[in-house]
């Protein structure tokens, strides 16, 4: 059977697995640098950037728009930030919130996946996943491999984080803003499967990481590792880094992860209607950007991409 990378990864994580009773937890930064501006996103084209990821071989990210854009992804030039825009066919969103980047449904090769999860009103019956094929060169639309929908197994939830796994999963972080932010709540479903209930395996006190029950409390965005041993959320107000054992049923507790040392909170600059991050090709340092260009606060500016260096 042929492989990719992602399955070699997981494979390999598996192997210490068997070695080790208890894995190893994936070693986190502890020092930060203070953010650089890698230029100014496209407003005229990027209004609402909700999502992003950078490709692991091409100098581009990809980012979506969040609701009322239609259905296109943007590939981004990496040095430039000048993006392309590809619709996507046959495909629909209500409200996209979040991309990743990780193995197709059942193929070896790589997707982007773009999260339609969002619900204000806390509503919807059923969320959607599309899946396009990461290619060389992109044309102005495209065809999208895969398309899947879940259902929670509880009620609507509302959320803005979504990240695949190298083992053919993929993670929702929920928003948890009605009034006062809440614990996120973390579901878990897999890619090659239509029409699933998630999982839920655990919840992130995230008001208690960052001793903030309003917008630093509230999760945004996500990106996992390569590996899927490590996971990145931001909020409002900062970011978040904390360990994760893809081959684990359930997510240790807040209070657990904490005591083992397996959570960095990440001071940032602040940026209006912070919603998209993802991790460096080093699974180190970071991106992250604003909607920027819907946000009152800023509306007559572009918006910054911002890169986080890990020192240490």
């Amino acid at each position: 059977m042929k492989t990719n990378r992602f399955t070699k990864q997981i494979v390999a994580i598996s192997l210490t697995g068997l070695i080790s009773s208890v894995a190893a937890a994936a070693p986190l930064c502890s020092s930060w640098s203070i953010p650089e501006d890698k230029g100014r996103l496209d407003n005229s084209v990027q209004d609402e950037t909700s999502g992003m990821a950078l490709s692991r071989v091409y100098p581009r990210f990809y980012m979506n728009n969040d609701s009322g854009d239609g259905p296109n992804l943007y590939v981004v030039d990496e040095k430039t930030l000048q993006p392309k825009k590809v619709s996507i066919q046959n495909y629909d969103p209500r409200d996209a919130e979040d991309l990743s980047l990780g193995p197709c449904p059942k193929s070896e090769e790589t997707c982007i996946a773009i999260a339609d999860i969002g619900d204000n009103s806390r509503k919807r019956s059923t969320i959607e996943i599309v899946f396009v094929k990461e290619t060389a060169t992109f044309k102005s639309s495209v065809a999208p491999v895969a398309h899947i929908t879940a259902q929670y197994p509880d009620r609507a939830h509302n959320a803005e984080a979504f990240a695949l796994l190298p083992n053919g999963e993929f993670l929702i972080v929920t928003k948890e803003d009605g009034g006062k932010a809440g614990a996120a709540t973390v579901f878990r479903g897999r890619t090659d499967v239509d029409g699933q209930t998630l999982e839920k395996i655990g919840t992130i006190d995230v008001p208690a990481i960052t001793k903030d029950n309003l917008l630093g409390g509230i999760v945004t965005g996500m990106s996992a590792s390569a590996d899927g041993r490590k996971l990145l959320l931001l909020t409002y107000v900062n970011a978040i880094e904390l360990s994760f054992d893809p081959s684990a049923k359930t997510l240790p507790t807040t209070q657990e992860l904490a005591a083992r040392g397996e959570i960095r909170l990440v001071k940032i600059n602040v940026l209006p209607q912070q919603e998209a991050i993802t991790y460096d090709r080093n699974d180190l340092d970071f991106y992250y950007t604003t909607e920027a260009e819907r946000s009152f606060l800023i509306k007559k500016s572009k918006a910054p991409v911002l890169k986080v260096q890990c020192l240490k």
